[in-house]
């Protein structure tokens, strides 16, 4: 910039003495300067010619000046573009032909919801064909009301669990999809296609109920001829210990058998086509803890009732039975003869809740996570010697799924545990109570407290 100043100092002088030696000055400044603009006015045109033809050679600027700096500074702006753009473009490559390589499907979209790019196993689950599809919006091509709120969701910058749909293109075929959001605000969609995984669990399922029911007529012989063998056994005292305790094994494995049933039933039934009726869990609470066949006297008058009267549950009374009674048997196991349980039903304006909170030995943070997978103990040997399957909590589980509901886990070690089932707005039903129906639940609530 100061060697301008000096040229165009320069070239005033001598504009001056050219003038001053014709006899005028002034003009002669005059044309001086005026040269000095259209020289300046050429260079910066050449310039912004260059600017906008990169190919143009950059030696029409070996002339000094001001604009000369700045085509060498663009100069290497751009070569340190052109570099990281190699770079990128060679990033971008290996990341495609990793993801092309997957047997998952893989969609980037952009903050519109729009495809930029996908794999060619995207073509084969979702339909989306690239680069045929590029810039359509991928909820004209999945049309699942669930899929689209769950990517209005991911757009907005959620993240979101995973999602099942079937897939459009083959009717039969399962998808997972996971939908994770950018920084930049793109979404990328990974489809998994779950078909073998749902072919295993059928034959696991079907397995296990061939099973259980193979084992159940052996076991109900083997009930019957220990009783036969005990009433005969009552001279021989030596031998009363070991039939008890063969007794109270094929009484743990008849009872294993009948859970695995209970669970295997409900991971095979059809929930579309399961009958739901209104169940009045205000009524019927009080009458399940006095029915539970596990409970002695003693064990049902520590149990505490809090029941919201006319408060009802659209779903399926033996499951919703089923799902009591585990809950109960779970906290009746881990609470000492000297503690307390509570049941509560209630709501609020969230959702109704089925609360069972015990006052027992209480869970360690790291078994909270797995308590609801198959056989899985926290005390396994403790856990035995109670009569206890494994399979209670995992029933639990399912029926929840199977009612839209799930499951919370509160638990302090050495303090107790608050199991409480969360079932959405949608299955609530209010009914209207009768007088006798209230003191019936009143009556209820105080024997129990």
């Amino acid at each position: 910039m100061k060697e301008d100043w000096l040229r165009l100092l320069g070239v005033g002088i001598a504009g001056l003495a050219v003038g001053a030696v014709a006899g005028h000055p002034f003009p002669g400044l005059a044309l001086a300067l005026l040269g000095w603009c259209g020289y300046r006015e050429t260079a910066w045109r050449r310039l912004l010619a260059w600017l906008r033809d990169p190919q143009a050679p950059e030696k029409l600027f070996d002339s000094p000046g001001t604009h000369n700096e700045i085509c060498r500074g663009i100069g290497t702006l751009r070569a340190r573009a052109a570099r990281r753009q190699r770079r990128l473009s060679a990033t971008l490559r290996r990341f495609r032909t990793a993801v092309g390589a997957v047997p998952d499907a893989a969609v980037i979209l952009d903050r519109e919801g729009r495809i930029s790019w996908a794999n060619a196993a995207a073509r084969n689950y979702l339909g989306v064909r690239w680069p045929e599809d590029r810039a359509l919006y991928l909820s004209h091509l999945l049309r699942d009301p669930r899929f689209v709120s769950r990517l209005r969701a991911s757009l907005a910058g959620s993240q979101e669990e995973s999602l099942e749909i079937v897939s459009p293109v083959t009717k039969t075929m399962p998808l997972e999809l996971r939908l994770l959001s950018q920084r930049q605000g793109n979404v990328f969609l990974m489809a998994r296609d779950l078909s073998r995984q749902r072919e295993l669990e059928r034959v696991r399922r079907e397995f296990v109920a061939d099973a259980s029911h193979e084992l159940r007529t052996p076991l109900t012989v083997l009930q019957g001829y220990m009783e036969l063998l005990r009433e005969d056994a009552k001279e021989y005292p030596r031998l009363q210990p070991h039939l008890e305790q063969m007794q109270q094994q094929t009484t743990r494995l008849g009872t294993l058998v009948k859970d695995m049933l209970i669970l295997s039933s409900l991971e095979a039934a059809d929930r579309d086509n399961a009958p739901e009726t209104t169940v009045d869990l205000s009524a019927e609470l009080a009458g399940w803890c006095r029915d539970l066949e596990f409970l002695g006297a003693q064990r049902r008058e520590k149990i505490g009732l809090e029941i919201e009267p006319g408060l009802g549950l659209r779903g399926r009374p033996g499951e919703l039975h089923s799902l009591c009674s585990n809950l109960l048997r779970n906290a009746i196991q881990h609470t000492p003869p000297d503690g307390r349980i509570t049941l509560r039903w209630y709501e609020d304006e969230q959702a109704a809740y089925l609360e069972v909170s015990d006052t027992g030995t209480g869970i360690a943070e790291e078994h909270v996570p797995r308590l609801t997978e198959r056989f899985y103990r926290v005390h396994p040997g403790r856990d035995r010697r109670s009569g206890g399957t494994g399979l209670g909590l995992a029933i639990a589980h399912h029926v929840l799924l199977r009612h839209d509901a799930h499951l919370q886990i509160d638990s302090v070690l050495g303090q107790g545990s608050r199991f409480r089932c969360v079932f959405p707005p949608e299955r609530i039903v209010r009914r209207a109570v009768t007088a006798q129906a209230a003191d019936r639940i009143g009556e209820a609530s105080r024997a129990d407290t």
